[in-house]
């Protein structure tokens, strides 16, 4: 199958550091290359992906219509590179509407966001067109149009098995993400320091909105156990990953996915979490973590986690959410998209299950 690939504007695939989505189009254009398909790529300069790749330059109007001529500048150049391809996977928000000026073309499209609001009203509008992919079952059940639903993979042996021994100074708890609000920075802190355990928080923290939360919600709450060390990627990433405790990763959003809670499990690390969002389909509670309903609920995990075991989170994680798992539901979705728009019929057709603790162990 030949398989145009368009990725997300914001960041090279891979992402050097922070990116989720980013690292789901890596892995998954490499492994559909490893299976055999004519894979290529579009995605910005600086892109290491070791795949055919068409390098696009994103739109630089400024500020503040950067968001939108951004994106749209970068779909405009990939559309013009487009050749003829089985399908068209894209990983943007613009591009879905783009497609329809390309009515041969067939297209597939995940929505890395939620399904509310303009998003909502988008994905609504380009279904005729488009087989539309959400990435976990929480997420898709705010979508108003019929969708398949693909959890992320990761690549499990890059993100090897780690003992949790902690570091020169021992055992710690890690918060690895970006500083913002919904992914509770300040709940991680909160909670180790109540629990009386040291936490290291790793976190983007760029943005004026990060670096402002960061000043007022987070920095207050740093002592000699509870520390910043800033961004990470690479093996520096795995490393802490690998050598932490357990994962705090208290979302208080509806977050469509969560892949460094796969990437945790990959490493044989466990996760404490919240209950909001996909949580629940990637941590199978008091199994791969713990699952928490409520904040006051996150220090009696904290104290708890070491019941978990790292080689049950080690097993999940290459069973559920290998980047081999991720490919094969892509290409049965691509199959279904062409057999679809060569019978002339709508999109896609739903594929939900009912929502259980550990829906991550019976969907896909």
């Amino acid at each position: 199958m030949k398989i145009g690939l368009i990725a997300p504007v914001w960041n090279p695939i891979p992402p050097p550091k922070y990116g989720g989505s980013e690292s789901m189009v890596d892995g998954l254009a490499r492994t559909l290359v490893k299976m055999g398909h004519d894979v290529e790529l579009f995605a910005l300069e600086g892109s290491t992906c070791p795949v055919p790749t068409h390098y696009i330059q994103r739109g630089n109007q400024p500020w503040p219509f950067s968001p939108v001529c951004h994106e749209t500048g970068f779909i405009i150049n990939a559309f013009e590179q487009l050749g003829a391809y089985d399908v068209v996977h894209d990983n943007s928000i613009v591009g879905a509407m783009y497609a329809r000026a390309y009515p041969d073309q067939t297209f597939v499209t995940t929505n890395h966001g939620p399904f509310v609001g303009d998003l909502q009203t988008l994905y609504n509008h380009v279904a005729p067109w488009c087989t539309i992919v959400a990435v976990s079952n929480n997420q898709a059940r705010g979508a108003e149009v019929p969708v398949d639903v693909i959890h992320h993979g990761v690549d499990t042996e890059m993100y090897s098995f780690g003992e949790g021994n902690g570091d020169e100074r021992g055992e710690y708890l890690l918060f690895l993400g970006k500083i913002q609000d919904t992914k509770g920075p300040h709940l991680a802190a909160q909670a180790a320091r109540a629990a009386g355990m040291r936490l290291l928080i790793a976190a983007k923290r760029d943005e004026g909105f990060e670096m402002d939360f960061f000043a007022k919600h987070v920095e207050p709450l740093l002592n000699d156990d509870v520390q910043f060390v800033g961004e990470v990627g690479g093996q520096e990433k795995i490393d802490l990953l690998g050598n932490a405790k357990a994962l705090i990763n208290p979302v208080i959003w509806p977050e469509p996915f969560g892949l460094v809670m796969a990437e945790s499990l990959s490493c044989g690390t466990p996760v404490i979490t919240l209950s909001n969002g996909a949580a629940p389909e990637i941590v199978e509670n008091g199994v791969t973590g713990l699952v928490c309903h409520s904040e006051l609920d996150l220090v009696d995990a904290c104290r708890n986690i070491g019941e978990i075991s790292r080689d049950v989170c080690r097993k999940s994680a290459t069973s559920y959410f290998s980047l081999e798992r991720m490919a094969e539901d892509y290409v049965k979705v691509y199959e279904k998209a062409i057999a679809r728009k060569a019978a002339g019929k709508r999109s896609s057709v739903i594929d939900l299950t009912e929502s259980t603790e550990s829906e991550a162990l019976t969907t896909n």
